[in-house]
């Protein structure tokens, strides 16, 4: 389901949408597409003044369909989601904070040393420092040492600068 989905959202698509209601290109874009399960986050769009009936426009040539719907989106500080077969539309700021468990693999950054917390305090210190749980924030990132990785449970946007860091610290 989830790699049906996937290559729903990598399929190139060509369309002209020149003033449709929100709700209309999101009926159009699941007829399209062929994915069953699009759902709308009502609470969220209204948290940002969208609703059902706010219009909008698109006009795109053999775009990835991903790519058509975050343009059709982002105007209205929304986006989506695919997860577990299923296509989300919400606003930028759940996104944002929604957060999710990623592992790190970490022993050829720590090398000799085996010792994971000066790099932990780097990631705490460095990529958005309010946010860990140490200082109340909600994110976590615990060493599991039989696996020498890292357990990270952080955003989405954090979790892009960790995999940043990590990939410079291996140069």
């Amino acid at each position: 389901d989830a790699h049906r989905l996937r290559m729903a959202l990598d399929r190139p698509i060509s369309c002209d949408l020149p003033q449709t209601r929100l709700g209309i290109a999101v009926d159009y874009f699941k007829r399209l597409s062929g994915i069953e399960r699009i759902v709308v986050d009502q609470i969220s769009l209204e948290e940002e003044g969208v609703t059902p009936d706010t219009p909008v426009r698109l006009r795109v040539q053999d775009m990835p369909l991903g790519n058509a719907l975050t343009h059709l989106l982002s105007p209205f500080s929304l986006t989506w989601i695919a997860r577990d077969g299923l296509l989300e539309i919400t606003s930028q700021l759940m996104f944002e904070n929604e957060l999710m468990v990623r592992v790190y693999p970490v022993a050829d950054v720590l090398e000799d040393s085996r010792d994971p917390d000066p790099l932990i305090e780097s990631i705490e210190n460095t990529i958005a420092p309010n946010s860990w749980c140490c200082v109340g924030g909600a994110g976590s990132i615990e060493y599991f040492t039989p696996r020498t990785c890292l357990v990270v449970n952080q955003t989405q946007s954090i979790h892009c600068h960790i995999e940043r860091l990590l990939a410079a610290l291996r140069l």
